[in-house]
């Protein structure tokens, strides 16, 4: 019986000891996390960004018509959104998301894609109405009014500096344009077989990203207009393109129920497919470029790991299909537009 006893206690102070040990390796290594995320904003959200799931934060009404898409200011106090019947409108993304000014009756007709340029001092809206126009996104007033497609335009974006914007359209061509001055198209990149309906600057601004009808994504070179990669994959239209932060994938989001995931360098085959239950609209990547995030048809939101392809979550809410999504600066947002005449907002 003593030495029973005697076994026991000395099970019992090993086990103490090793609680200690570890209660101090995880105060050693909270510490240790904490410091950093002190010392560093960024790290902290992408920690935040791997963590923890999606939950709706908030649901933004008051559009008449479906949203076509949306977009964040670079400093992520506001999200300008563009829908069907040709509005622009202005939300904030603090005090409970409510609109921050006076919309704007843009175009026309149906404004499919909003996008700013990277100090948030502008914004480009492209329209049914086969115009581009650029405005200025404290006053909102109009700057530039762009010229020269013969169709809807489908999708806009600035280059990396401002300097110029791209955009795609239904009359099958990218062009490039001088976001500054104005004028006519710089470039006319007409290699694409069917309607462009998304295009995308590399983060260096050295690649143009189209996807298209034609069912192929090509990458330009941002310079001389040369067709660098010719993507060929997908087995219905190219409904979305985005790049990596990093700038070496390409994500595309098609009408054949999958995302696409493409060496942009190297081009090739697809690195991965992910398969949706039906047709994706918008695709975009994390800040951080470890996660990837896209709306579908069936109303729902899902975020996938960029690595793996690996489905993490799936944002329910919407009631009709998700036409755009996009990424808050520091990656612990997500917003999305849709059909259903509602933008909300994940945190």
């Amino acid at each position: 019986m003593k030495s029973t006893s005697f076994l026991t206690i000395a099970i019992s102070l090993l086990c103490t000891v090793r609680a200690q040990l570890i209660l101090h390796d995880v105060a050693h290594n909270a510490s240790h996390t904490a410091n950093n995320d002190v010392s560093d904003e960024r790290y902290s959200a992408t920690r935040m960004l791997q963590v923890g799931p999606f939950d709706l934060s908030r649901t933004l009404t008051g559009n008449a018509r479906a949203i076509n898409s949306v977009a964040y200011s670079p400093n992520g106090n506001e999200i300008v959104s563009g829908s069907l019947d040709g509005v622009v409108k202005f939300w904030s993304t603090e005090n409970g998301g409510s609109a921050v000014r006076n919309p704007i009756q843009a175009h026309p007709s149906s404004v499919n894609s909003v996008a700013f340029n990277l100090d948030g001092s502008r914004f480009a809206t492209g329209s049914d109405d086969r115009t581009i126009k650029v405005w200025d996104a404290d006053s909102g007033d109009l700057i530039l009014t762009l010229l020269g497609h013969l169709n809807a335009v489908n999708s806009v974006a600035f280059s990396p500096d401002g300097s110029r914007i791209v955009s795609g359209s239904s009359d099958r061509t990218v062009k490039v344009w001088d976001a500054v001055n104005g004028g006519d198209a710089l470039e006319t990149l007409p290699d694409h077989g069917s309607s462009v309906r998304s295009v995308a600057y590399s983060p260096d601004g050295l690649q143009i990203a189209s996807g298209s009808d034609d069912r192929t994504i090509k990458v330009w070179n941002a310079n001389s207009g040369a067709v660098l990669q010719d993507l060929a994959g997908h087995y219905s239209g190219v409904n979305s393109v985005s790049y990596s932060p990093n700038g070496s994938q390409i994500a595309s989001a098609s009408n054949d129920y999958t995302i696409s995931v493409w060496d942009s360098i190297n081009g090739g085959v697809a690195l991965k497919s992910i398969r949706h239950p039906l047709p994706v609209y918008t695709v975009v990547f994390s800040p951080d470029g470890s996660r990837i995030v896209s709306g579908s048809v069936d109303s729902n939101v899902r975020l996938w790991d960029a690595e793996n392809g690996e489905l993490l979550q799936t944002l329910e809410g919407h009631s009709e299909t998700v036409r755009s999504v996009a990424y808050s600066p520091n990656g612990l947002l997500i917003v999305s537009a849709s059909d259903d005449k509602t933008i909300k907002l994940w945190e």
